[in-house]
């Protein structure tokens, strides 16, 4: 069994994806917010949704790496497939693991009426 790397069940985190309003200049940005549990463990925004789908799932693949204790050799190169705008459950693949976001829904620990659009 040489050569056969192990792979793991990582973490599975909640994720808020939103476009905000746009600001003053005209510019329309997107929200996203990595949770695990009821804690927000990382939170931006981008001004394309890919590049939002991007941020969040790089997040997702270090904060993953960090919970194992391992240093992560590419988190940017975590793509979602599919896209993350129709909210429903995705299961990436960070490398050494595999974490799963699955949509966070109003009501949840932490959720407020104001970050949601």
């Amino acid at each position: 069994m040489e050569g056969v790397t192990q792979r793991v069940d990582g973490p599975r985190f909640a994720y808020a994806f939103h476009p905000l309003p746009p600001n003053r200049g005209g510019l329309r940005r997107w929200r996203w917010e990595l949770w695990h549990g009821a804690a927000l463990v990382a939170a931006g925004w981008r001004l394309t949704q890919e590049h939002a789908e991007r941020a969040l799932c790089t997040a997702a693949s270090r904060r993953g790496h960090a919970q194992l204790g391992v240093h992560p050799l590419r988190p940017d190169r975590t793509p979602a497939p599919g896209g993350l705008s129709a909210g429903a459950p995705v299961r990436l693949d960070c490398g050494a693991f595999e974490c799963t976001l699955v949509p966070r829904l109003p009501g949840a620990a932490g959720w407020t009426s104001a970050i949601a659009v």
